[in-house]
């Protein structure tokens, strides 16, 4: 006996299905976007923009003159420092400096600076009064006197501005203290010092450095 069949207990008030689906409205379908495909990107890839490409320029060109700039000052600094300056002289803000290592009087100093085309260093403020102080040794003529009108004269003419006197100088002991040294102990200055000018000491000379060949100390 065969099985009863259960499409046979379905009651249906249309036995028509396929008849029930057509009559269901269908939602019109959408139009499908217009999505770039890989065959329709540019083979250089994402295309920047005329402003963009301005901007680019612009950054690359700040950026090579910077380093154009480095490259600059990285030479000036090598040839200051290596070049500017003679064997034995110290280089230093636009200038070259000797430390001797024999002993004259003041005037003799200043003569043998002179035959250097240098003179008798002639401090002009803090920065190169620090510099001398840290690579000097015991006790070394500057390039400063006394003048028989009592006022103090750089080598090169000008007047005494900036000063560092030791505590309670010049002092002119016994009237005969005209030239000044720079005292110095373990690279520590005790300042200047007035003395008697023939007095052997050391000496410090000094020359610009970008003018060696032009520079002529005055008389």
């Amino acid at each position: 006996m065969s099985a009863p069949s259960i499409y046979q207990d379905l009651n249906y008030e249309d036995s028509n299905v396929y008849s029930m689906l057509e009559d269901v409205p269908r939602k019109p379908q959408q139009p499908c976007r217009n999505v770039p495909t890989l065959q329709d990107k540019p083979k250089g890839g994402i295309q920047k923009s005329s402003q963009d490409r301005q901007i680019l320029r612009g950054k690359k060109g700040i950026a090579n003159a910077e380093v154009q700039t480095l490259k600059t000052n990285i030479s000036m600094n090598n040839a200051s420092s290596s070049t500017s300056c003679p064997v034995n002289w110290i280089y230093h803000s636009g200038n070259c400096y000797f430390f001797s290592t024999d002993t004259l009087n003041w005037t003799d100093s200043r003569d043998n600076c002179r035959r250097m085309d240098s003179q008798l260093a002639v401090i002009k403020n803090g920065d190169e009064e620090t510099f001398i102080e840290h690579r000097g040794k015991d006790r070394i003529w500057i390039g400063l006197s006394k003048q028989q009108n009592g006022q103090w004269i750089w080598e090169d003419g000008t007047l005494l501005c900036d000063r560092f006197w030791q505590c309670g100088e010049p002092n002119n002991t016994e009237g005969s203290e005209s030239c000044v040294e720079l005292f110095t102990v373990s690279s520590t200055s005790l300042g200047w010092n007035d003395d008697e000018c023939q007095k052997f000491k050391f000496s410090l000379c000094k020359r610009p450095a970008d003018m060696l060949s032009a520079y002529k100390p005055g008389v």
